[in-house]
């Protein structure tokens, strides 16, 4: 599951994660505070992610703690949204369920029950920003504004991936702009994608990833079948999978001339110079900053109309 994925999920799961709350309305234990439950949302995910993948939250973040000030940005006004089935009561019994995922559920989009979206009051058809607030308990984002359109999730076999197609169902992925379940070890396969988190599609079956120092073929995508999520990649000089190198902020990052490989830390990216594949470690661009494909944001935020911002779901008409 690539880096990107696994940060949309996490930030997918901070805005949904509704359930009904039942308990004494007699209680004297305090309410807990949108900001309480956000936090511990957050805290929760981002040491879930990191314990499966931690080179995402390095890359993207830098640091657990940032992770989590990033994910209250959008969690605490998507608390607000209108129509929304999501409370702050829900979203703290969703973090408390957080440290059972497993990391292939989290990469099946397979998340407990305190953490799955329960419908909304807005009707398909009705604008929104995230899928709470929609009956139907999907947003479909048009990609331009940050706002969407509630209608239907899409069943196994049906088609993804593309603007105006909803999310799949609980218990798939998208992957090759199909709905599918991931597949576990020995069972077919056509991509990576198809895999169960910790495997690798090789000559069309779901396996374990090569070791460290294993000879290998480099190659992108699944020519190359070391492990990604531990950070591992084919050394295209050596053709042994090797660590992948960390450099911060103004370092140099790329495929050196030597088959080493650098990725960038710390909220920042690879910002590709003259020279093929090589760069300068580039901050991701702040919020309200000018972005484009070139110049990604750092999430939540998304790159809308060449800035990047983090939606408010009350904005969504």
């Amino acid at each position: 599951m690539g880096h990107a994925k696994i940060i949309s999920g996490l930030f997918v799961a901070l805005g949904l994660a509704a359930v009904v709350a039942c308990g004494d309305s007699t209680s004297s234990t305090p309410a807990v505070t949108a900001d309480q439950a956000c936090t511990n949302a957050a805290t929760a995910l981002c040491a879930k992610i990191d314990s499966c993948t931690a080179l995402a939250i390095a890359t993207q973040y830098g640091d657990q703690p940032t992770c989590v000030a990033r994910a209250k940005l959008s969690c605490i006004p998507n608390l607000a949204a209108p129509g929304t089935s999501q409370t702050p009561a829900n979203l703290d019994t969703c973090a408390s369920a957080v440290g059972g995922i497993s990391c292939s559920a989290l990469s099946q989009n397979s998340p407990p029950e305190a953490c799955k979206v329960k419908p909304g009051a807005v009707a398909n058809g009705g604008a929104c920003a995230q899928d709470a607030q929609c009956v139907s308990t999907a947003c479909i984002d048009t990609g331009i504004t940050g706002c969407g359109t509630c209608g239907p999730r899409v069943a196994i076999g049906g088609a993804c991936g593309a603007k105006g197609q909803g999310p799949c169902d609980y218990g798939s992925i998208c992957s090759g702009g199909v709905c599918k379940k991931q597949a576990s070890a020995g069972e077919a396969c056509g991509t990576g994608s198809d895999c169960s988190f910790g495997l690798i599609c090789k000559t069309n079956v779901c396996a374990t990833p090569d070791a460290a120092g294993a000879t290998c073929t480099p190659g992108t995508g699944d020519v190359d079948t070391c492990d990604k999520a531990k950070g591992q990649f084919c050394q295209p000089v050596k053709k042994q999978c090797a660590a992948v190198k960390q450099a911060s902020i103004n370092a140099a990052c790329g495929l050196e001339t030597n088959g080493d490989l650098t990725v960038c830390i710390g909220g920042a990216y690879c910002k590709i110079g003259a020279q093929p594949l090589q760069g300068v470690c580039t901050k991701l661009v702040a919020d309200g900053g000018a972005c484009s494909d070139k110049d990604p944001c750092q999430s939540p935020a998304a790159c809308i109309a060449s800035v990047c911002k983090i939606v408010d779901p009350s904005s969504c008409k």
